[in-house]
């Protein structure tokens, strides 16, 4: 395993016009930042896209307007944002003007069981392909991820949610012993065609670092089509979440995808280093160390928020510092 140096290539402070507090910065592309900012004056958060370099502001969205929903991801070029009446689409960052969907099966999110109402919220959105998105959707009357559904467009410029969801019980999985009962669905990734989904032991229902798993996940044809639960989705769809032989435990620690959904990051517990590896083949790229001279600069370690857009950049923040921070190539 490589360690290598990292560097501060960029400096920002989070001061905007206005009365703002910086809750989070993101990679939304590679030259695109998204932050999420709360407006001390309206009480409400707000949606900002700005530009890498200098911050220019290039799309600024009062969630308010848009359901109060903060589930949005990059899709066919742009964004798309989801809400509870609809799917807004953004050909462009640079433009304000959304194209609008409405949610056309929004009961999906409550069903009604013995008498007992369940709620399902969706956690996150990744985009699958240029006609449909993936959604990590909550387990019942929780926040904790459970199981992946797929939204699309119908032809009639309605949007729908498949009223199934495929929880992570395959048998693979169950035959692990820190995964019975089945896992807590902590993040999605698409890469290659090859759908990975970040998860972790329940442990009281909630989610635990102790040696989370990489499931890998391909959208296809199954074997057997006419015996296919598919069948009975009533929306043509025919393809399922068919798992793959490749499972992967990570070591113990935390671990997240890189923005542009290549790589695992993998901050071992009890180290103040970390470890980038190949999404799709496991390969350990590179290791590097968190350090005041390297990334951190004075953001106390504590308060650090690390995001990653690939195996070289990647951000280190807090309530108002920003640093774009670049990892070193190997010296001789």
């Amino acid at each position: 395993m490589n360690k290598l140096k990292s560097r501060i290539h960029t400096r920002h402070k989070l001061n905007f016009s206005g009365d703002y507090s910086c809750e989070t910065v993101a990679f939304f592309s590679e030259e695109i930042l998204v932050l999420r900012l709360w407006d001390q004056q309206t009480r409400q958060p707000l949606l900002q896209f700005r530009r890498v370099a200098d911050l220019q502001l290039l799309l600024s969205l009062p969630l308010a307007e848009y359901d109060g929903s903060q589930l949005f991801c990059r899709w066919s070029g742009g964004l798309a944002l989801l809400g509870k009446s609809g799917l807004w689409f953004w050909p462009e960052i640079s433009t304000q003007e959304a194209d609008f969907y409405p949610l056309h099966n929004s009961e999906v999110w409550q069903q009604q069981l013995q008498g007992q109402q369940y709620q399902f919220t969706p956690l996150q959105m990744v985009a699958l392909d240029d006609q449909q998105l993936l959604l990590r959707m909550s387990g019942a009357n929780n926040r904790h991820g459970r199981a992946i559904s797929w939204l699309f467009i119908n032809e009639d410029g309605d949007c729908h949610i498949v009223n199934r969801f495929k929880e992570l019980d395959d048998a693979a999985i169950a035959a692990l012993p820190s995964f019975t009962p089945p896992p807590v669905l902590t993040a999605l990734a698409v890469n290659d065609g090859t759908i990975w989904g970040l998860c972790s032991p329940a442990t009281d229902g909630t989610a635990s670092t102790d040696g989370q798993l990489l499931v890998p996940y391909r959208y296809q044809l199954p074997d057997n089509l006419l015996s296919s639960l598919s069948q009975l989705l009533g929306a043509g769809q025919k393809r399922e979440l068919l798992l793959q032989s490749n499972l992967r435990q990570l070591a113990t620690g935390n671990a997240v995808f890189s923005e542009n959904n290549a790589c695992v990051w993998l901050r071992p517990k009890g180290k103040k280093s970390l470890e980038c590896h190949h999404l799709n083949s496991g390969e350990c790229l590179h290791r590097i160390s968190l350090t005041p001279a390297q990334n951190l600069g004075d953001i106390n370690l504590r308060q650090a928020h690390l995001h990653f857009w690939d195996q070289r950049w990647f951000l280190v923040h807090n309530s108002t510092q920003l640093h774009l921070c670049e990892v070193l190539p190997a010296t001789n």
